[in-house]
């Protein structure tokens, strides 16, 4: 069983690696697409004497007010929306165990393996 856990977390692991790989590349492309729309807006402020720090500070503040609010709502969505799904995949492999034993009548045989998979699913949740 130890070994099944370990594999979980090996894929969830990698799982979390290639998306955060690739929430990177789609975050920087849509800032170059964010900077190629704005070329004007850079030209005119060049043309009346800003300087390209300025320019660029100016770029920095708005994606710091715009990314702040945004990793904060997602910080809260995200453990919101971890808990719903945990305890939903929780409930159903607990009761098909619970079923599964049932019906092969070795219900009290495993109970106490039961409850102890139930106290580790919900310690991994926690």
């Amino acid at each position: 069983m130890q070994k099944s856990i370990s594999g979980i977390y090996a894929i969830a692991n990698q799982l979390f690696a290639g998306s955060l790989i690739f929430a990177g590349i789609v975050v920087t492309l849509l800032l170059f697409l964010w900077m190629n729309a704005r070329k004007k807006e850079i030209a005119v402020l060049l043309s009346i004497g800003m300087s390209k720090t300025k320019i660029f500070g100016q770029f920095a503040i708005e994606l710091i007010l715009v990314t702040i609010p945004a990793f904060i709502g997602s910080y809260f969505l995200a453990g919101y929306t971890g808990k719903i799904l945990g305890n939903s995949i929780f409930k159903k492999s607990y009761w098909k165990y619970y079923e599964t034993n049932c019906k092969n009548n070795q219900l009290q045989q495993n109970w106490e393996e039961g409850l102890k998979l139930m106290d580790l699913i919900r310690h991994l949740l926690a």
